[in-house]
């Protein structure tokens, strides 16, 4: 039985049960279809998991009058039914390929910029220690103009660089390196008491030792605002008291210096002391990793020496505390180069000179002297080429100077280390065609703790023969 409230409603007025609601869409729905395959191995109607599938209706494929598995899955003809300009699937498997490719070329060059970018860092370190600071490259008045320079990228192997010639300079620098690190927090590092790059004296007391040198032979030839460089620089230091001297001495400052040293410790410690500990002391400073030599007597056809990167009469005034000579340069001590330094020296002089006697270890004196002759003018060879690098950055009438050099071999029995003999410079005017007065050349006997050593002024002539033909 009804309620009586609803026994006299007939049954146009009985409202009906409200309608479900739809079901919620996606925002993007695609139409998955699931397979599935009957007992015959036959692929039976797949069953839609959505009613909606906007976009995608047409995707379905037909084999055999079947619909496949998947709507979307290429089918055994490469095709995958596209026939409203979706991509098919040769289509999607290149540029999958493509972006596979794509992925691994940013990857190597990512590697690559890596590699880079940590090479600069080390390239970076060669000019900074601890100061952060940016250096100043020289601007120089030569004659086409000004022009800037950078240092050498490649390397190449000194050919004094033999065995363990240089490692007591090595171990002087990393000494100095040591002592300017561990004083970093001061407001002033000392170093007038200090050695530096294998001297037996300090710097104040070789500083005494080359003031009159350089007043006569430097302050006259100078002014404010000029260049110097220094080739074989070291640590910088004999350029400090150069630039001391001219100051007090002779009231020039302002000087734009440069330099370069085989050892990379050496060309640190330089721009160190000069961007960081005596900055005031010069208008700007640049030193590179080079060598001090050139290839030959005549031409230089390596990149790693001064005039591989160094423009040519460049410098009011060139350079060099100190030309280190070769050992051995023809190889009397044969093959073993790692002896030390002081026994390789010794072996040779007791081979080739005898100062008591008269002779010498060798069969005769003759065969002696014919070796030392060969040996001397090796050493000479040597000597000249890194005259030619002097020579060629020196302005035009530019004083060159070579300072603290060594007697030739047996001529003195104190002094062990191989030179060259003073008549050496003026026969080199002529032997070598160097670009110099023969008439300004001077030798100037040094004064102790190398009393048996001697300096060298010299200048450039004031018209080349290039510079004849021009006029």
């Amino acid at each position: 039985d009804l309620p009586s409230s609803a026994a006299g409603l007939n049954s146009t007025n009985t409202p009906r049960r409200p309608p479900p609601p739809p079901p919620p869409q996606a925002a993007f729905a695609f139409e998955i279809m699931a397979a599935t395959t009957n007992d015959n191995n036959t692929h039976s109607p797949p069953v839609a998991e959505s009613e909606a599938s906007p976009g995608y209706d047409k995707m379905s494929m037909e084999i055999g009058g079947e619909q496949d598995a998947y709507d979307y899955v290429v089918n055994d003809n490469g095709y995958d039914g596209s026939e409203d300009g979706h991509l098919t699937a040769k289509e999607r498997v290149l540029y999958s390929r493509l972006l596979k490719g794509c992925c691994v070329c940013i990857t190597v060059l990512f590697i690559v910029a890596v590699l880079l970018g940590v090479q600069g860092i080390e390239d970076k370190e060669w000019t900074e220690l601890e100061a952060e600071d940016e250096l100043q490259v020289p601007i120089l008045e030569t004659n086409d103009g000004y022009r800037i320079y950078s240092c050498p990228t490649i390397r190449s192997k000194a050919e004094n660089d033999v065995g363990v010639a240089l490692d007591h300079y090595k171990r002087g620098a990393q000494d100095l390196a040591d002592y300017f690190y561990l004083r970093r927090q001061q407001a002033h590092i000392p170093f007038q008491d200090i050695r530096y790059d294998g001297y037996p004296v300090s710097f104040t007391s070789m500083k005494e030792t080359l003031r009159p040198w350089k007043v006569k032979y430097f302050c006259p030839y100078l002014k404010s605002g000029d260049s110097i460089y220094e080739s074989a620089s070291g640590s910088g230091m004999n350029l400090l008291l150069t630039l001391q001297i001219l100051k007090l001495e002779c009231n020039i400052h302002d000087l734009t210096i440069a330099g370069n040293d085989y050892i990379e410790q050496n060309v640190k410690n330089s721009i160190y002391l000069h961007s960081v500990i005596e900055p005031s002391m010069s208008r700007s400073s640049f030193f590179c990793v080079a060598d001090s030599a050139s290839s030959s007597t005549e031409h230089n056809h390596n990149p790693f020496a001064i005039s591989g990167h160094v423009p040519e009469k460049s410098f009011h005034l060139v350079y060099t505390g100190y030309i280190e000579p070769i050992i051995d340069p023809i190889g009397i001590t044969g093959a073993d180069d790692n002896l030390p330094l002081l026994d390789q020296t010794l072996y040779i002089v007791d081979m080739l000179c005898d100062f008591d006697n008269i002779h010498t270890k060798m069969e005769s004196w003759w065969a002696a002297q014919r070796i030392a002759t060969e040996y001397q003018q090796a050493q000479e060879e040597w000597f000249a080429k890194w005259v030619h690098e002097l020579i060629r950055i020196a302005k035009p009438g530019a004083p060159i100077l070579i300072e603290n050099v060594p007697p030739r071999l047996c001529s003195h029995f104190t002094d062990y280390t191989s030179g060259v003999a003073k008549d050496f410079w003026t026969r080199g005017v002529e032997t070598y065609g160097w670009d110099v007065d023969v008439d300004s050349i001077q030798t100037v006997d040094m004064e102790s703790p190398f009393q048996f050593r001697y300096s060298v002024f010299m200048k450039r002539t004031l018209y080349s023969e290039d510079d004849i033909i021009l006029l």
